[in-house]
């Protein structure tokens, strides 16, 4: 028995030992396991929120060439940059000739710039011609013009040469921006052909999207050039003007930020020398807060060309994390418990990321609709015309388009009242959009009292019955129209038209131009009637 006792109590013991010294095991290995992933989560935390700059850097430069592209199909822009050209190559860049050109240009952009400026915080507007960079006209500056920059605007550069769009981070003579770049082809008069005409840019600056992403997360960032890059490609009067002094801790100037200079400067003082070739995390201290620091080196529209360049700057991104620091010196509790507060953090951070990308996604399919009748608008039509083009072309099929107007409502509107009519135009459109059966019809506001139907593989024979359709359903909308010359309720009249296209050859049919003219017909045929070519 005393045998067995003492077999008891040693056992007790080895079991106590193992206990203590699994228990200091444990406690060692969670405290190391607790300081590694606070430094862990810290710099994962930092790597998603620098990939929500990315993002958001992503979608404005596809904003830019949107924009671009929107104006490039501008054709009475077009022809006009068609003109100043030759007339460039006649009479010089300075003539009097290319003056009225320019002027002609500006008369016609500027409405457009002015509300784009406001809405989508564009910031240039530059016409180039090639070969290389030869400044035409800048809508932004119009005083400022004939400069090249070949050896500086490698987006222009390549655009002219390849006759491809192009978009990317770009420092000029005077600032860097996000630029979008698309080419201008124009109907040429005396060669009755279409020709290459130059370069058009749409470019923002960082400032915004910074913000943006500083609103949404708290997380402060801004962007770095270095000197070298600077000087190298900016005019000296523009970097004193822009920048000032260069900044001693990065040999560099804060190109935009999201928060007042002197934060900027506070962070950089407290930092280790920025890594110049790849991302790093660090943790610094100032005063009585700690901040996550995550820096990342910026490539440009160049250097993504070619990665044998260097860096033109950094990306800089900073988050306080001052509670965090506190909690993990409470002890090694505390430091299992943050380890499971890093995972929050890390997936919350993360859902903030697919938050700002919605709402990217948000604002661009915003950008694309309506406002009043919250159906696709004139911009989106443009786009998706092209697109069901170019698939009617590819797969050989028929391809339908059917412009319908309102019937007398401009009588409609000064009988019953503005606010009646956007009433009457949001049932409209609503009417239109339940009569298309098919996901891929298509309805779009054109304009005022105008809109289109986009009908892929149809015929011309089904393309009326569904004009007939729609129109009956407006028709029974049955919406008082007591100035009508046709019927006592809103009604509309429809113009249809189809083409078939294929890879063996090229259609000369304009569809739009087509279906606007049965348009026409059918207003003068007595409206509230759809009509079509043969």
């Amino acid at each position: 028995m005393k045998q067995n006792g003492r077999h008891r109590r040693l056992l007790f013991i080895c079991v106590s030992l193992i206990l203590i010294i699994s228990d200091g095991l444990f406690i060692g290995i969670n405290y190391w396991s607790a300081q590694t992933a606070l430094s862990t989560s810290l710099t994962h935390r930092s790597a998603e929120q620098m990939q929500t700059v990315d993002i958001a850097v992503g979608m404005t430069l596809r904003n830019m060439l949107q924009l671009a592209t929107h104006f490039a199909h501008n054709q009475q822009l077009n022809r006009l940059f068609l003109e100043g050209k030759k007339a460039v190559a006649k009479y010089g860049m300075r003539s009097a000739e290319v003056m009225a050109v320019r002027a002609q240009m500006l008369q016609v952009i500027k409405p457009g710039w002015d509300d784009m400026i406001a809405q989508f915080d564009v910031r240039q507007l530059h016409y180039h011609l090639g070969p290389g960079s030869l400044s035409f006209l800048r809508v932004h500056k119009p005083d400022k013009f004939g400069d090249r920059m070949d050896d500086v605007r490698y987006t222009i550069v390549d655009t002219n040469r390849e006759q491809r769009a192009r978009m990317g981070f770009e420092t000029g003579r005077v600032y860097s921006g996000l630029r979008g770049v698309v080419p201008i082809n124009a109907m040429d008069s005396e060669r009755h052909q279409r020709v290459y005409v130059g370069a058009l840019e749409v470019g923002t600056s960082y400032v915004s999207l910074l913000k943006l992403v500083d609103r949404v997360t708290g997380v402060g960032g801004a962007v770095l050039l270095s000197k070298e890059h600077v000087v190298r490609n900016m005019w000296p009067a523009s970097i004193k003007r822009r920048f000032g002094r260069v900044i001693a801790a990065c040999d560099c100037y804060i190109e935009a930020a999201s928060r007042p200079v002197a934060a900027v400067l506070h962070v950089l003082a407290h930092s280790a020398p920025i890594n110049k070739h790849a991302p790093e995390s660090q943790l610094i201290r100032q005063g009585k807060r700690y901040f996550s620091v995550y820096s990342k080196p910026l490539r440009d529209y160049r250097g993504l060309q070619n990665p044998q360049l260097p860096a033109v700057g950094w990306t800089l991104i900073w988050d306080d994390v001052t509670e965090e620091v506190h909690k993990f010196y409470q002890g090694v509790i505390l430091n299992i418990f943050y380890a499971i507060l890093g995972f929050i953090v890390v997936e919350m951070t993360l859902i903030i990321a697919l938050k700002v990308d919605r709402k990217m996604r948000r604002m661009e399919k915003l950008v694309a609709l309506d406002g009043l009748t919250n159906i696709p608008n004139r911009r989106d039509f443009e786009q998706r015309i092209q697109e069901e083009m170019r698939r009617a072309r590819r797969d050989n099929a028929s391809l339908s388009v059917v412009m319908c107007d309102i019937d007398y409502f401009k009588q409609y509107n000064d009988y019953y009242g503005h606010m009646q009519g956007d009433d009457c135009l949001r049932s409209v459109a609503q009417a239109l959009k339940k009569s298309l059966n098919r996901a891929s019809d298509y309805v779009a506001r054109y304009g005022g009292e105008e809109f289109v139907l986009i009908l892929p593989n149809t015929e011309l024979a089904q393309a009326r019955k569904i004009a007939e359709k729609v129109r009956l359903a407006v028709r029974n909308l049955a919406i008082a129209h007591h100035k009508s010359q046709v019927a006592p309720v809103v009604t509309m009249s429809f113009g249809v038209a189809c083409v078939q296209l294929s890879n063996n050859g090229q259609c000369d049919i304009n569809v739009v131009r087509e279906a606007d003219k049965h348009l026409y017909q059918a207003k003068e045929s007595g409206r509230d009637c759809v009509v079509s070519g043969n």
